[in-house]
């Protein structure tokens, strides 16, 4: 006998209470992260300051923090990533009081020691499928940088190394270790 896996959707995950646990959908597969340390969260406001900074010198979009996007429906599929840069193109006029119904043109996971390899190999593709360009995972323990792109190509970052956002966000480079430096 099979066991069946209660599937979820957006409304049954809104119900839920707000007590501090970070919940996904993957395919209605509830996902319930441990709240984040302080570490990766200074880790992610560093990459936002960067970030925004960059952004809004070019006026070229916006950069959000826990971006709620809910990339597929029945099975519902919704995603947070730490980090987004979306495109003004991208965002059009979508409405920013309700989930973004895709993925940010760069989205960025920090991994914590909970997030599984499958977890996140997972998310990156789903990202991938549903418009990302590119995926940053952030490795704060050994401070690497795992590049994904929709091209399917990848590159590990290392401390010395630089991140840039190539066509997504030309002009925008920043070396790994700018986002270690109190660690």
């Amino acid at each position: 006998m099979v066991d069946q896996v209660k599937l979820y959707t957006v409304a049954d995950l809104e119900a839920m209470p707000d007590d501090g646990t970070r919940r996904e959908l993957i395919e209605g597969v509830l996902i319930e992260l441990p709240a984040p340390k302080p570490d990766h969260n200074w880790i992610m406001a560093l990459l936002v300051g960067f970030l925004t900074t960059h952004v809004l010198q070019k006026r070229i979009g916006k950069v959000i923090l826990i971006a709620g996007c809910q990339l597929s429906h029945d099975p519902d599929t919704l995603l947070f990533p730490d980090v987004g840069y979306f495109s003004s193109m991208r965002l059009g006029d979508h409405d920013l009081n309700e989930y973004l119904l895709f993925a940010p043109d760069i989205a960025v996971e920090i991994i914590s020691p909970s997030n599984t390899q499958e977890e996140i190999s997972t998310k990156t593709a789903l990202y991938l499928r549903h418009g990302a360009q590119i995926v940053w995972a952030i490795y704060p323990k050994s401070q690497l940088v795992y590049v994904y792109r929709a091209d399917g190509t990848y590159q590990i970052v290392g401390r010395d190394g630089t991140l840039d956002g190539g066509t997504v966000l030309p002009g925008f480079s920043l070396k790994v270790s700018a986002l270690f430096e109190n660690n």
